[in-house]
C-alpha cells in the first residue's frame, strides 16, 4: 500500500514527504529521525496536529526511560 501524499510539508527536502506521510497516516506516536529537515518548526507543528512527535534517537530513548 502506497502512502497518500498530500501537500508538501518538508519544504527543504520534498523527498522526505513520503516518510512523513507514512508515519502520520500509520498513526505513529513518534517519528524518530536524525534528518534535520524534519525538525523544521513547520514540520514539527504539522506532525503535532496529527499527534505525532518528531524526535531523534536520544530523545526517544529518554522518553522510553532508557537513556
Amino acid at each position: 500500500m502506497e502512502p497518500v501524499i498530500g501537500l508538501p510539508v518538508v519544504l527543504s527536502d520534498p523527498h522526505d514527504d513520503p516518510v512523513l506521510y507514512t508515519a502520520v497516516t500509520g498513526g505513529a506516536d513518534v517519528l524518530c529521525v536524525k534528518d534535520r529537515h524534519f525538525f523544521d518548526p513547520h514540520v514539527v507543528a504539522f506532525c503535532a496536529e496529527l499527534d505525532t512527535e518528531v524526535m531523534d534517537d536520544v530523545a526517544l530513548l529518554k522518553k522510553l526511560g532508557l537513556g
